[in-house]
C-alpha cells in the first residue's frame, strides 16, 4: 500500500485500486475473518499511521486475544 501510494504520488490516479488477498488463508490455513481482521490492523498502523498503544498489559493482551479470534 505504501508503495502504491508513492507511484500515484508520480503518476496521480494511475492506481485506483488494488487486490488483497487474505494473507496465510490458503496454505496457511487461517480463517478468513482472522485474516482480515490482521489486515485491516496492518493497514491502520502501516498506511494511516494509527498505532495501537496499550496503556496496561491486559489491553495488549486483548488486542492479542482479538487478533486471534
Amino acid at each position: 500500500m505504501l508503495a502504491v501510494r508513492a507511484f500515484n504520488r508520480q503518476q496521480p490516479g494511475a492506481i485506483r485500486s488494488v487486490l488483497g488477498p487474505g494473507l496465510c488463508t490458503a496454505i496457511g490455513g487461517m480463517p478468513a475473518e482472522r485474516s482480515a481482521r490482521q489486515m485491516a490492523a496492518a493497514y491502520s498502523v502501516c498506511v494511516l499511521g494509527q498505532e495501537i498503544v496499550p496503556m496496561t498489559l491486559g489491553q495488549a493482551v486483548s488486542e492479542h486475544h482479538r487478533l486471534l479470534a
